[in-house]
């Protein structure tokens, strides 16, 4: 799983920039081609920067906590997935790929906290078995 969360971090950091330019491009130009009483796509480009800077921003908790059980980092990108795609969904912005790629990574997400917890149960029950064979009296050889 570590590989998985390093590989969609990576793959979020740059759809995040894609999404980002998207939204650039559909704030100003929208204000240029259409007249002031049809805000709707240019609202919808300002949502878009903004789900933009939050998968950067998961993007980049998620590539900091690839790590064996990074279990605060798994938690945190699923809540700031979780506020983009609710952000998405509310702002009704037309960009429906977006919306789906928030919800497959929120989904590989909230997957990857369960596994997460296990591998650092894992760890911790290694961890005390070499503890306590460190402590461990043998008796001398004859």
């Amino acid at each position: 799983m570590r590989v998985a969360r390093l590989v969609i971090g990576i793959i979020t950091i740059i759809v995040s920039v894609v999404v980002f330019i998207l939204g650039l491009v559909l704030a100003f130009g929208n204000t240029y081609v259409y007249d002031a009483a049809d805000m709707e796509a240019t609202a919808g480009g300002g949502w878009q920067v903004v789900i933009a800077l939050f998968l950067l921003a998961g993007g980049i908790v998620m590539v900091a906590c690839h790590k064996k059980g990074a279990v605060g980092g798994c938690i945190a990108c699923t809540v700031i997935f979780a506020i983009a795609l609710l952000i998405g969904v509310l702002a009704g912005w037309g960009n429906i790929l977006s919306v789906l790629y928030l919800i497959v990574v929120l989904i590989f997400s909230i997957v990857g906290i369960p596994l997460a917890v296990s591998q650092r149960n894992k760890e911790r029950a290694m961890m005390m078995q070499r503890r306590a064979q460190a402590y461990r009296v043998y008796p001398p050889q004859q």
